[in-house]
């Protein structure tokens, strides 16, 4: 060990020497890569290999000569726990989750990638991956293992001849959508602009638009990832097509690093926007009417994309500051006339004395998507914690059922906690629950509830409020063994069904075939098929 500390601090040293010889001699590039590695690094320091730095790496049988000529190679940023930046680096989007990685490579290409993999599978080393950082049980890091994040592979090309788009695994939908508009084109997508497309997509994907174009992954036609061993495949309908099958719905994560996502256009540029607000008295007969002609009862694809919401908003009454319970609808009509959104909506706004406001204007699908949302809950503090669940209502309810679903949430103990609803049908239940593996083709809604919280002595109460939503006698009758996939949970019983059903032991298969060391894991990925 002191022998490899003195060849350490040795090389240190000749490094040191080198950069002094290279400041006084005439600028060469050649000289700049032998030197201190890749010119185009966006940290052009090296690491400092600090004596706790060497003893970390050893500690996980990392060779620090080794480690360091693998970072000198890189465009990516390594970030290891004595980086200043690496409790901000390690975060994820939920403050709930507080992973430590062993050190985090900021990939900037797909080399970079190729690179990371390849350094790990030789050094026995466990990878995580994330793209942005949002999954909603914190897989997207994981304490003890190396996290790759491909946030900085960028780029977007759109072909508007073949209404196609090519993306980076490191943009957001924000950024997605602004480059489409300029186009006048359009890709199913969230409406949460900082969320990444890649996990968004890859675990299904649903927005506004979707029961007039499908889920995003059913408009995925092409996926560049780097696998296992360190090779760049591609997976199309016709090269590689059962791994494309995997991608549209089997979730990120389990067959290898993403990379770059091709997708399918539309035409869209203008929306009406639609906005309305009802007294929390009439919101178990609004969704039981939309439950009965808006949702899987709509056979083709419509233009009418809405979300539902029973939320709280703050109500100044005299001193008095009240929390009062409502329910909302915030959503667009890609339709030419106003006059025709405003009556896709009609049957829910003759009911109840409901507050409408349907723009008297159009305005790019980009902006819509971007602010329907702001003003639903209020501005929730960047401190705040949160745990998720979701289930689908696959068999229709009365308006009592409803009304349990309306009559638990004003029992919430947070100002900020919410029920959204999600409407299926039309262009989503078009779809055979064979033909990609999202599998979720015949549900009314898929209901997911937000529970928050801000210290240690609330975080109890937050987490069984929301399981009791979907756990509790009183309400288990209301929901399927079913869930989105993208709103992972750990506490979800039978998961592989819940997320999959049928289409599981297909995505073990097509496991094997691409990860057949399960290289690829986290709590809830693929299982090879011996291990389930």
């Amino acid at each position: 060990q002191y022998h490899l500390k003195h060849l350490i601090l040795e090389r240190n040293n000749n490094l040191h020497k080198q950069q002094h010889q290279r400041m006084t001699c005439p600028y060469h590039p050649l000289r700049k890569i032998n030197l201190i590695g890749n010119p185009n690094k966006i940290n052009s320091e090296p690491l400092t290999f600090i004596p706790p730095l060497q003893q970390y790496l050893e500690d996980y049988n990392i060779d620090p000569i080794s480690f360091e000529a693998f970072d000198a190679k890189l465009m990516a940023k390594i970030v290891t726990p004595f980086s200043p930046t690496y409790n901000l680096a390690r975060k994820l989007s939920d403050n709930a989750y507080s992973k430590y990685p062993i050190f985090i490579v900021y990939c900037q290409t797909v080399t970079d990638v190729v690179s990371t993999v390849n350094y790990c599978r030789e050094n026995d080393l466990p990878i995580t991956l994330r793209a942005q950082g949002h999954n909603t049980a914190g897989f997207s890091a994981m304490d003890g293992e190396v996290l790759i994040d491909v946030s900085k592979i960028k780029g977007i090309f759109v072909d508007p001849v073949l209404e196609q788009s090519t993306a980076g695994a490191g943009v957001t939908w924000g950024e997605y959508n602004y480059a489409l508009s300029a186009y006048n084109l359009h890709n199913p997508g969230g409406s949460c602009s900082p969320v990444g497309i890649t996990g968004y997509t890859l675990g299904g994907g649903y927005g506004y638009t979707s029961m007039q174009f499908g889920i995003a992954s059913d408009n995925l036609i092409g996926v560049t990832m780097v696998n296992w061993q360190g090779e760049i495949i591609v997976a199309t309908e016709t090269e590689n097509s059962d791994l494309l099958w995997a991608c549209r719905g089997g979730t990120g994560g389990n067959f290898g690093v993403v990379v770059e996502l091709r997708y399918k256009l539309y035409k869209l540029s203008q929306v009406w926007t639609i906005e309305i607000n009802w007294n929390i008295d009439d919101a178990a007969e609004v969704l039981y009417t939309w439950q009965e002609n808006l949702t899987k009862t709509v056979q083709e694809p419509t233009q009418l994309g809405i979300l539902g919401f029973l939320a709280a908003k703050q109500v100044q009454t005299g001193d008095t500051l009240k929390q009062v319970p409502y329910f909302a609808i915030r959503g667009m009509w890609t339709g030419k006339n106003r006059a025709d959104a405003i009556n896709a909506v009609k049957l829910l706004t003759d009911i109840g004395d409901p507050e409408v406001t349907i723009n008297e204007k159009t305005v790019a699908y980009a902006v819509a998507n971007e602010h329907l949302l702001d003003n639903v809950e209020g501005v929730i503090p960047s401190n705040v914690k949160e745990t998720k669940r979701c289930a689908y209502v696959i068999d229709a309810l009365n308006v009592a059922q409803y009304q349990k679903m309306v009559d638990y949430f004003k029992t919430s103990p947070s100002l900020y906690n919410i029920v959204s609803m999600e409407p299926y049908g039309g262009a989503i239940n078009q779809v055979e629950k064979g033909d990609t593996a999202f599998v979720h083709r015949d549900a009314y809604f898929d209901v997911f509830v937000d529970s928050f919280w801000f210290t240690e002595n609330e975080k109890n109460e937050a987490i069984k409020w929301v399981a009791d939503y979907f756990t509790s006698e009183d309400m288990s009758d209301l929901w399927s063994d079913h869930y989105y996939q993208n709103y992972p949970n750990i506490d979800y019983e039978n998961w592989q069904n819940g997320y999959f059903g049928c289409n599981y032991s297909k995505l073990q298969d097509i496991k094997l075939k691409y990860d057949p060391y399960n290289v690829f894991n986290f709590p809830q990925s693929i299982e090879l098929p011996t291990e389930q």
